[in-house]
């Protein structure tokens, strides 16, 4: 593997989720990244052998100083530079599975991982911009974070962020994102997306099964969201004085409730099956006042990605 001199060193943790491995591709097609990756390697992907990524096998974030995922070396190795961009993904990143396995080890983490990757990024990229991926669940009515340990984890992080920027005087930004579909993202019926199991059901000709139904989200492609990350990244490191933090959504995308979600893929009734709602579950997503930074642009909607399934008939 050759990095290249003059580029951007990103290090994505939890880069090989959904968003993460979308990103880091991305980034190299953009060819204006070298891009570094630490993650637990407990990803549903079974393809991401990619000659031009470092992928660092550790425990979450608590192996950071062993692992060394903030060096990029360069031109062949023979120059090591530091990392110019941290982007932090590497979470638990489920409000109800928060609540219905061991609230611990989201604990563990999310609030002691991350902290441990805050000091060595102190440690050895003290130059770097720290990028933190909050949840817009806070969001979404007053005090949404004491709904779950998911909810209350990522809303500590977002605090702890913005006052290590400035107990340290380090540049600290947070992102939010909003229900992000589209293809390779998780289908399981536990830890996936609504987007991803609803598709899933509908290749396979099966059931889809509504929890609840009348709860509202807004959706944001893949694509879209990577573009958009880019485009920050180079903002930050070009410009000084920007917002703390960003939310990635438009506040003309729709709120779309679950039942009108279910009903783009199936106009018969009798092929979606209805439960309760599941615990932790928020009535909504975040409304346009909670949306004090909207950022990017957001062209492909649910609508057209659901389409794009039917007329195709695949991912």
């Amino acid at each position: 593997m050759r990095l290249d001199k003059g580029k951007i060193n990103i290090l994505i943790t939890g880069g090989l989720g959904f968003i993460g491995w979308n990103t880091a591709k991305a980034m190299l097609k953009d060819g204006n990244f070298n891009v570094n990756i630490l993650d637990k390697k407990h990803t549903f992907y079974n393809d991401l052998e990619n000659p031009d990524i470092a992928i660092i096998d550790g425990t979450h974030t608590c192996d950071a100083a062993k692992k060394d995922p903030f060096a990029f070396y360069v031109d062949d190795g023979m120059e090591i530079e530091e990392a110019d961009v941290v982007l932090h993904l590497g979470e638990f990143a489920r409000v109800e599975q928060s609540l219905s396995g061991n609230f611990a080890d989201v604990l563990e983490d999310n609030v002691v991982g991350t902290a441990r990757l805050i000091q060595e990024y102190l440690k050895q990229a003290p130059n770097a911009v720290f990028i933190y991926a909050g949840s817009s669940t806070r969001f979404s009515r007053p005090n949404a974070y004491q709904q779950s340990p998911y909810a209350f984890s990522k809303y500590m992080n977002a605090e702890l962020i913005k006052h290590i920027g400035n107990w340290f005087n380090k540049r600290t930004f947070t992102t939010y994102f909003y229900n992000v579909f589209g293809g390779g993202e998780n289908n399981d019926e536990i830890f996936g997306t609504v987007v991803g199991r609803f598709a899933d059901a509908y290749l396979k000709e099966q059931k889809i099964t509504v929890y609840g139904g009348d709860q509202t989200r807004r959706f944001t492609y893949i694509g879209d969201v990577t573009k958009n990350m880019i485009r920050l990244i180079k903002t930050i490191m070009t410009k000084i004085n920007l917002p703390k933090s960003f939310h990635f959504v438009s506040r003309d995308t729709q709120e779309i409730s679950i039942n009108e979600l279910a009903k783009m893929f199936y106009d018969d009734e009798k092929m979606i099956v209805y439960k309760p709602p599941r615990a932790g579950c928020r009535a909504k997503s975040a409304d346009n006042i909670a949306i004090t930074n909207p950022y990017g642009i957001y062209k492909t909607t649910v609508q057209d990605y659901v389409n794009q399934i039917k007329s195709f008939g695949e991912l």
